[in-house]
């Protein structure tokens, strides 16, 4: 059977945990009731990789039908948040409202269940990407195609076209609000969204000209393919102002983020286009297409990435110390590099300009899902029916069978850009956490600011003016149980945040 992984993200401890589906139940596949007596249904899988690279815990969850897991981060508590879309009606699945729902899975640290919920409606529901946010709370970017239940609206009168649909929960899975977002076009069906700015940031792609997608990229109305689209909703899910991006062709986000070294979005992608925005492309294939905006969503600058014989899909970019370093998937149908399918890595400079790039693969059929931060280095997380890479180290053995896939980590230490080490400050560490009666704070570079903890109702619990310190001790033994939120202003304009628990 076969394994394919859709998102990774590295742990605070030194690993990766990373989530998709597999159709296995065997090798480092546990074995998972009810749905082993059938082995074409996909189950949502999640995995921890440890500092060593070894397969630290492997988890399964669904039921007798089809359940995917899209994406995956650490929460503040040290666990997980899984986002995955389900069909199923039982096993793990405690209810679906019809046809596919989108899927909220909380983990302990160990990928243990602790709680899950499903949202949708009777209609096709689809999940897109998942962020915890300061208040202990999570935001969910997916989309949908009708109205009922937990989607309050639906644009248009086809069943073929989604809408966004953007959920806030609590963070005990309870729906908080939910936003139908889009036109009477399709919205796309990746993207991601993250909290930024006092409000939360989404950003996909959609090829509606109207309602709430107003194109702004270029000459609006006149194409009919998709756009790259930016959106800024504030924290009732108000969309605030929307951007959007592209060509004459297909433009499709696949991946952004918050890059809070210069509070900009960078947003990633592929293209069809040859011309207007995009200042690079090539005419009969699908490029990456990576750009970055400033907070209000203007342009700083835009590049291609690719050539003139391949098509390029399943793009991913992290920030590196001085620039970025890019992954992507090479649909090589005629074999020029390694084999049918091969993954491309880059290294981009603060401009946009390619400072490196390189492949890696062998003569079966490779891909990336997505790139992270590892060892003072980088990692590629992907899927491959490869048994010997020809770059990189392929740290697992191939299981499978007939061209089937595995989950595959390729480990490049050898790129001339480096990650930042995640102990050298340049983050809000909190610890213990969960805490009892005291907590260390450790304050970023900057040791010259402010520091406010508010709880999960945003009530001020603690403001203290810090200079000439980079700890703090707090004591937290009169304080409730609960979630709470620090936020450290810096001097120098800079701003970091941490969660806190309370037991």
């Amino acid at each position: 059977m076969s394994e394919t992984p859709r998102d990774a993200v590295a742990t605070s401890d030194g690993g990766i945990v990373f989530t998709g589906n597999t159709s296995s139940f065997d090798g480092d596949i546990p074995y998972s009731s009810p749905d082993t007596n059938n082995g074409m249904r996909y189950n949502l899988m999640v995995g921890k990789i440890d500092s060593n690279k070894q397969l630290a815990w492997m988890k399964v969850y669904g039921g007798q039908r089809e359940d995917y897991g899209y994406r995956v981060i650490q929460t503040a508590d040290g666990g997980y948040a899984v986002l995955g879309q389900t069909h199923s009606t039982d096993g793990d699945v405690t209810w679906n409202r019809g046809t596919d729902d989108i899927w909220l899975l909380r983990l302990d640290p160990s990928g243990n269940l602790l709680w899950q919920k499903t949202f949708g409606s009777t209609f096709s529901d689809q999940a897109i990407s998942v962020a915890e946010t300061l208040d202990g709370s999570f935001i969910i970017l997916g989309r949908a195609n009708g109205a009922d239940y937990d989607v309050l609206f639906h644009y248009g009168t086809s069943q073929f076209d989604y809408d966004f649909l953007v959920l806030k929960v609590d963070g005990t899975g309870n729906l908080i609000w939910s936003k139908t977002i889009g036109g009477n076009g399709n919205e796309g069906q990746t993207g991601s969204i993250f909290e930024a700015n006092g409000g939360y940031y989404f950003a996909s792609f959609s090829n509606s000209r109207d309602n709430d997608c107003i194109d702004t990229s270029w000459c609006p109305g006149i194409s009919t393919f998709h756009d790259y689209y930016l959106f800024f909703l504030d924290t009732s899910g108000n969309i605030q102002w929307s951007k959007s991006y592209g060509g004459t062709d297909a433009d499709a986000v696949r991946n952004a983020f918050w890059d809070e070294r210069d509070s900009t979005i960078v947003m990633i992608g592929i293209t069809s286009s040859t011309n207007h925005m995009v200042s690079q492309s090539y005419a009969g294939v699908t490029s990456v297409w990576l750009i970055k905006t400033d907070v209000n969503g203007n342009l700083l600058w835009e590049t291609t990435l690719g050539d003139t014989l391949q098509d390029n899909v399943n793009a991913d970019v992290m920030p590196a110390d001085e620039g970025y370093f890019v992954g992507g998937t090479l649909e090589d149908i005629l074999q020029m590099h390694y084999g049918f399918g091969d993954i491309l890595t880059y290294c981009i400079d603060t401009n946009g300009a390619i400072i490196r790039q390189g492949i890696i693969g062998g003569s079966g059929g490779d891909v990336c899902a997505a790139v992270v931060p590892f060892q003072s280095s980088y990692a590629v997380i992907g899927r491959s029916s490869t048994f010997l890479f020809a770059e990189g180290i392929n740290e697992n053995s191939n299981h499978t069978q007939n061209n089937q896939s595995d989950v595959t980590l390729s480990s490049l230490y050898d790129y001339p850009l480096k990650i930042k080490d995640v102990s050298s400050g340049a983050k809000l560490k909190v610890y213990p956490n969960p805490a009892k009666d005291i907590v260390k704070v450790v304050l970023p570079n900057n040791s010259e600011g402010i520091l406010v903890i508010t709880d999960a109702s945003g009530r001020l619990i603690l403001q203290q003016a810090v200079k000439n310190k980079t700890e703090l001790d707090i004591v937290t033994k009169d304080w409730a149980k609960g979630i709470y939120s620090l936020k450290w202003g810096a001097t120098n304009g800079r701003n970091f945040t941490a969660k806190l628990t309370i037991n």
